[in-house]
């Protein structure tokens, strides 16, 4: 059964008093108007939705002040886990809410809002922009929002996700480390791996001690230990950017390489024969049984995480491993952000083209990027939630209360309309815990963000760091799906049996004359590669 929660919510009044005559004058005959209704579709993360949270009251009590009127929103809320799917029956019925949330486990998503904004579903933003001037000005201030957001003809489908970065911003490569549980390890005098042969030797001890029969775990979907042996070898399975131009990495010998090196745990039974239809359940499974040792790619905050919820395991974090093949060149580090202002085209939200009241909403949108809005669905309430000293701001609730109040910050539970511009100094420095991180022979315990902008140098930085992100149009994304769909399905089904071993390594010269047949692929490459800036 789907999930779905559907709310109204009915604003009775200004919040707070307004000083200037003007802003009086306003309020009074904002009182005497109707309020604004609305419908609003869009997405939660947890067990429930935001509603009565007092930071989702105070959110339009906030909101109010800003447009000067009173605001009756329809909510409904559908839960992340059914969304893609949602979405798509409501763009393709075109039946659309006032508002709506384009949030996609798609990589595509982008895409997808210019399609169907091209198709006249949604309000193009860029002919409305001097009726947003927050929004635009933090477009002004992101250096890649024209070539990101924009479609090639100039249109602006959605208000997109805003991470601010007043710091640093250096991370593991894909938001990711290698963990290990470190206590099996001293049990049985090995060394925490660092290469892709450690990695190997150190599994294959763990199996023959009769720890666990399959050392190395996928622990999540999304963390799939191939990603991180083709990122060893300078390559992926699909397309990726080399630091100079796209390429498609099932092309390479690089990615052969890789191939042999994933047969090699495969068929020596050291990963679960099981992994490429993984699911977090299982993976969480072999967490909670103790026979995970090895997580190639796991999301770099778990290690902190667990140093407190299963400290007798000593989960170490270790930046991605290195190959034999690319021992000096590590691709491990990255920033998560190029500049202090940056939009994320993921995440969206768009305005119905039909809403009769289209132009009242597009300066709804706009206040979701007011500083004062930002700072309240980021920090809270200043002396509840937060306090500030001397410029800085530091939360004064405990992480279990986050989601009581309705921070977005919670994960859990995001008032407001997803996305939220984020403060980044609250998101990957204020709420992070210091995780034990195996480095240069030694385990640090530092918080993520410090540690990799203190080691990220250019031999170990990824090229996804700051890497051009086109936006190309509607035909060319025809094209591309046109040349690429059946060479992907092709490389897929490949790669499955030449890891498994149900194809033989001596055929790579066929299969590469194989999918050339299959389609221009250097055709489609030049697709993005002549966006590029050179």
């Amino acid at each position: 059964m789907k999930r779905k929660n559907v709310s109204r919510i009915t604003a009775l009044g200004l919040c707070g008093t307004m000083l200037l005559s003007g802003a009086a004058g306003l309020t009074a005959h904002a009182s005497e108007e109707e309020p604004l209704s609305f419908k609003v579709t869009t997405v939660y993360f947890g067990d429930q939705s935001p509603e009565n949270t007092k930071i989702q009251e105070e959110w339009i009590k906030l909101c109010e002040e800003k447009l000067g009127r009173k605001l009756d929103i329809t909510f409904e809320y559908i839960h992340t886990g059914d969304y893609t799917e949602k979405l798509q029956v409501i763009n393709a019925g075109g039946d659309l809410p006032d508002i709506l949330t384009c949030y996609s486990t798609n990589s595509n998503a982008k895409l997808m809002v210019d399609e169907y904004g091209s198709k006249g579903l949604y309000l193009d933003l860029a002919e409305h922009l001097d009726d947003m001037p927050n929004y635009k000005s933090y477009l002004d201030k992101d250096p890649q929002s024209q070539s990101t957001l924009f479609t090639p003809e100039g249109n602006l489908y959605g208000a997109y996700n805003l991470s601010i970065v007043p710091t640093g911003s250096a991370h593991g490569a894909f938001s990711t480390m290698m963990a290990v549980k470190n206590s099996v390890l001293k049990d049985l005098g090995l060394e925490i791996p660092t290469t892709l042969d450690e990695v190997y030797d150190v599994a294959k001890a763990i199996k023959d001690a009769g720890v666990s029969k399959y050392p190395i775990v996928q622990l999540e979907e999304w963390q799939n230990p191939e990603d991180v042996v083709f990122n060893a070898y300078h390559t992926a399975s699909n397309r990726y950017y080399d630091g100079t131009e796209f390429k498609y990495g099932p092309l390479s010998d690089d990615y052969k390489q890789a191939l042999q090196y994933l047969n090699k745990i495969y068929t020596e039974g050291l990963i679960s024969p099981d992994y490429f239809t993984y699911t977090t359940d299982m993976g969480n499974a072999d967490l909670e049984s103790g026979t995970a040792c090895i997580l190639p790619s796991a999301w770099e905050g778990y290690p902190g995480a667990w140093a407190d919820e299963r400290p007798d395991d000593e989960w170490v974090a270790v930046p991605l491993p290195t190959s034999d093949a690319y021992p000096d060149e590590a691709w491990q580090f990255e920033r998560e952000f190029t500049s202090e202002y940056e939009f994320n085209p993921r995440y969206s939200m768009v305005i119905s083209a039909q809403s009769p009241i289209a132009d009242e909403l597009v300066k709804f949108v706009d206040a979701q990027y007011d500083e004062d809005v930002i700072n309240l669905l980021n920090w809270g309430i200043e002396g509840e939630t937060y306090e500030e000293k001397d410029g800085k701001k530091s939360l004064i609730v405990t992480k279990d209360q986050y989601a009581e109040y309705g921070m977005p910050v919670s994960g859990s539970m995001r008032s407001g309309i997803f996305p939220q511009p984020q403060d980044m100094d609250l998101w990957r420095i204020e709420i992070s815990e210091p995780a034990p991180i195996y480095w240069d022979g030694e385990i640090v315990t530092d918080k993520l963000v410090a540690f990799s902008s203190s080691v990220m140098n250019e031999s170990n930085t990824a090229p996804r760091d700051g890497q051009p992100n086109p936006s190309i149009s509607a035909d060319e994304s025809s094209e591309y799906a046109n040349i690429m769909t059946p060479v992907e399905t092709y490389a897929k089904e490949q790669k499955v049996k030449f890891i498994k071993g149900d194809r033989s390594f001596d055929e790579w010269d066929s299969y590469i004359e194989e999918i050339n047949k299959m389609g221009d692929i250097q055709a489609a490459m030049d697709i993005y590669n002549s966006k590029i800036s050179k």
